[in-house]
């Protein structure tokens, strides 16, 4: 079962790659593909920015566009990508069996109480 360690892991190296591919490469001194790196965040544990903002500011630009220029989504390309939504499946197919089997326990031994 991937952790969600592993699917940001994944996710980052994912777009990494996209952000050097063609049609819509966007690597010229490489500081974006550089910067690009899932954050965690205090209110969101499996993290949220995908690029330093800090570093480089443009990357938002690349990733949706602007007036003047078309978008060029190695981000949400990533996300998109099979591979990546396979593991967030496998992940959270286990973690759902796992809560489930913890609920039968809980009410198997709740059952036996009464059953006294």
């Amino acid at each position: 079962m991937p952790t969600l360690n592993d699917i940001q892991q994944k996710f980052q190296s994912l777009a990494k790659i996209n952000v050097q591919k063609k049609p819509n490469r966007a690597v010229a001194t490489g500081k974006l593909r550089d910067s690009i790196r899932v954050i965690k965040t205090r209110t969101n544990k499996a993290g949220g920015a995908i690029f330093d903002l800090k570093t480089v500011y443009y990357g938002v630009f690349v990733e949706m566009g602007t007036i003047n220029m078309p978008a060029r989504p190695f981000g949400q390309e990533a996300a998109d990508s099979k591979t990546l939504k396979k593991m967030v499946d496998d992940y959270f197919k286990a973690e759902v069996e796992l809560t489930l089997m913890a609920g039968v326990k809980e009410m198997d031994k709740r059952l036996k109480k009464y059953a006294k």
